[in-house]
């Protein structure tokens, strides 16, 4: 399905009925891959999954963690969705926590995996790498990791949502970064994941099932 936002079309897909429960992807994905994941939900839960802009079947436009959260925004509010769970990964992640910053009631709760509040949080080969891919492609998406995001500490003081952070052990976010996160933000619990990594928990849809059921209720 399309829908306007933002003088943007923006795809999205919806599931089920019951609690809503919105999922955001991360940098240079689409909404795909949380399509195994909503279709094992929707037994108990209205799920919505989108690209959000510049991404899969979405329209172009401006590419900012505050764009996409202002999308988000008006994303809830077209479809009149109430009170629901923001799961995102990564950019996603980052976005979803934008949304809880300028919209403190809009969410019930979130689930941030792999989130950064600054763009320092990433570790220091992770961020060298994409500099020197920033340097010979001119990428958009990199460019937007390297300069984005750039919340601070009293923002993440004033977010009232319940909010879980995920974390792979060998995750590519610092630990330092996560532990303030964990810190700053009041009503959050932090997860760390043995054995995994940034990404492979989120793209084993049946670990992220398995992980994320106890955060839903």
């Amino acid at each position: 399905m399309i829908l306007k936002i933002n003088n943007l079309n923006i795809f999205y897909e919806e599931y089920g009925d019951g609690k809503p429960i919105i999922f955001l992807h991360g940098n240079r994905e689409d909404s795909s891959i949380f399509s195994n994941i909503s279709k094992k939900l929707e037994s108990k839960y209205k799920v919505y999954i989108l690209d959000t802009r510049c991404h899969g079947k979405s329209e172009h436009g401006l590419l900012t963690y505050e764009n996409i959260a202002l999308d988000i925004i008006e994303f809830i509010s077209k479809l009149e969705i109430v009170d629901p769970i923001v799961c995102g990964f990564s950019d996603g992640a980052i976005a979803a926590l934008l949304v809880a910053i300028k919209e403190k009631k809009i969410a019930s709760k979130l689930i941030l995996m792999g989130v950064n509040y600054n763009y320092k949080g990433i570790k220091f080969f992770s961020r060298l790498e994409m500099k020197i891919s920033y340097f010979f492609k001119r990428d958009k998406y990199i460019r937007l990791m390297l300069k984005e995001p750039n919340v601070s500490i009293s923002s993440l003081r004033e977010i009232e949502s319940n909010v879980v952070l995920l974390f792979g052990k060998n995750d590519l976010i610092k630990k330092k970064h996560i532990n303030n996160l964990h810190k700053n933000i009041i009503n959050s619990r932090v997860e760390i994941l043995e054995n995994e990594d940034h990404y492979s928990y989120v793209f084993n849809n049946n670990k992220l099932l398995e992980v994320i059921n106890k955060y839903l209720d």
